[in-house]
């Protein structure tokens, strides 16, 4: 009489050879080929984003935060001067913002904004400031 075979990893009657259940040998080898591969291109990006933010940290602590506007500028700035004027109290040409023609009047309003967010606008009206406004100089 025959012993039956039965396959230890699902308990069908079949040989554990032939069982479906059974991972081959070549399939168990071409996944720990694929999880290898994986994990180097993990390993790879992680090392990448670690340079990149490396490299980021390095270059804001070599440029120091330096304002393009000030408070102290800000408050040098008054009614009736020229943009030209402005530009130099403050250093930097400032952005152009809106423009408009209307009724003989010529409005520009410009921005001065610092890397760190705080910025300064100001209008001119027929040439001479009119209005300026700030948020966060200090």
């Amino acid at each position: 009489m025959e012993s039956a075979s039965f396959c230890h990893e699902c308990a069908c009657p079949v040989p554990p050879r032939e069982c479906a259940a059974q991972p081959s040998n070549e399939g168990q080898e071409r996944g720990r080929i694929a999880q290898g591969k994986k994990q180097k291109k993990v390993t790879l990006a992680c090392l990448l984003a670690a340079l990149i933010i490396i490299a980021i940290f390095a270059v804001s602590r070599s440029r120091p935060f330096e304002p393009v506007i000030t408070m102290a500028k800000f408050e040098q700035l008054y009614t009736g001067m020229s943009y030209r004027e402005a530009v130099e109290i403050i250093g930097a040409e400032g952005e152009e913002m809106s423009r408009s023609d209307l009724a003989g009047y010529t409005t520009v309003m410009y921005m001065w904004k610092n890397p760190g967010g705080s910025n300064m606008n100001v209008m001119f009206q027929n040439g001479g400031l009119v209005m300026k406004a700030q948020f966060g100089l200090e």
